[in-house]
């Protein structure tokens, strides 16, 4: 949960390894199951472009920070709103490339990614996208 997040990035990934460590094989086979699932509708949602800038500025190359917020934020949808989601693919597409011409958006993606104001803000503003298409 995004909301929980506290610099520096390490300590904060070193509190979520030790939390996965007491999961049981099934909770984590579900967590597992749950993040493959989100990056395959990812892949069907933006194809080429997943996880990337490209969609934006045609320079394809991964960026972690979209890879986290998507996966997170996709992980927690149902099979309906994915559909939604689909079903308003192009509109979802051309909102999302304008956010990436909001300049706090962009240096929350790009520059200074590791802040809590960075983390919220990328957060916030790819779920209120993702609401915005859901039925």
């Amino acid at each position: 949960d995004y909301s929980l997040y506290q610099i520096p990035l390490s300590g904060f990934l070193d509190k979520t390894i030790e939390t996965l460590s007491s999961k049981t094989d099934i909770e984590l086979e579900t967590l597992s199951t749950g993040i493959i699932n989100a990056i395959s509708f990812q892949k069907e949602l933006f194809g080429k472009h997943i996880f990337s800038r490209s969609i934006f500025e045609g320079n394809f190359r991964l960026n972690s920070t979209l890879f986290e917020v998507w996966v997170s934020e996709s992980y927690k949808l149902s099979e309906p709103d994915k559909s939604s989601l689909l079903n308003n693919k192009e509109a979802l597409i051309e909102e999302y490339r304008n956010l990436f011409k909001d300049d706090e958006f962009l240096r929350a993606v790009v520059s200074y990614t590791s802040g809590k104001g960075a983390v919220t803000t990328r957060f916030t503003k790819i779920k209120n996208l993702i609401n915005k298409y859901l039925v």
